[in-house]
């Protein structure tokens, strides 16, 4: 990229941040092939109450994981059946570089148009993860156990980190016993370099007196003392 190239996005950002809208600089960054950042900012400008071109920037953000023509309808295709399977179909040929932002960006289609949440974690943690897997839990819209069952299908030692994220599911439906049993999962398969942490602290940050004495009594650690 050149210095021109670099000078022209600098002067759209500043210009988006004093105030204008979020859409030149995003375009111009798909100009130039930076997906990825593409699709950081029109996340960011669309989490914003403040977004003057919300329906651009849905748009551009689409644009960042350079959809194939007839995508949208085998989208719609995939949501009568999600299935892992009919992911990995959905999903073949798709160039690496746009990988990461054509999941992201189909998962939020299916999310809008009311596919199945469970299906939609399954295929959002079929090969790793993206943040879009951490949100539908944190919502309260995946079942717990269905993050257990990706614990135990991953490797042994991610197993800590799984049964943490079915916690903050149980946590986000409101179910403190379970709360307190996956958390305890969590722990027992916890490894030196892989834990629960960020789910303790987590749930810690947001619990009630009820479940922080649970959450003491069988020996949860406080992580912010």
């Amino acid at each position: 990229m050149t210095q021109e190239d670099e000078d022209s996005v600098e002067r759209l950002r500043e210009a988006w941040i004093r105030g204008g809208t979020a859409g030149p600089v995003i375009e111009e960054l798909i100009r130039l092939k930076r997906m990825d950042e593409a699709g950081a900012l029109a996340r960011l400008a669309l989490s914003s109450d403040r977004c003057q071109d919300r329906e651009v920037v849905e748009k551009l953000l689409q644009l960042t994981g350079a959809p194939p023509p007839g995508w949208t309808d085998a989208v719609l295709a995939f949501a009568k059946n999600p299935t892992p399977e009919e992911w990995d179909n959905l999903m073949s040929f798709t160039p690496n570089e746009v990988l990461y932002q054509r999941m992201r960006n189909t998962i939020r289609i299916l999310r809008r148009i009311g596919t199945d949440p469970n299906a939609l974690f399954r295929c959002a943690t079929r090969l790793g993860t993206v943040p879009d897997a951490f949100e539908l839990v944190q919502s309260g819209e995946v079942d717990p156990e269905t993050v257990v069952e990706r614990g135990w299908q991953g490797p042994p030692e991610a197993r800590a980190m799984w049964f943490g994220l079915a916690a903050e599911a149980a946590f986000a439906r409101g179910d403190e016993l379970g709360t307190v049993r996956l958390l305890k999962m969590a722990y027992a398969e916890a490894t030196d370099e892989i834990g629960p942490e960020i789910s303790v602290m987590m749930i810690r940050s947001e619990a009630g007196d009820h479940l922080q004495k649970m959450l003491d009594t069988v020996g949860i650690p406080r992580l912010d003392r």
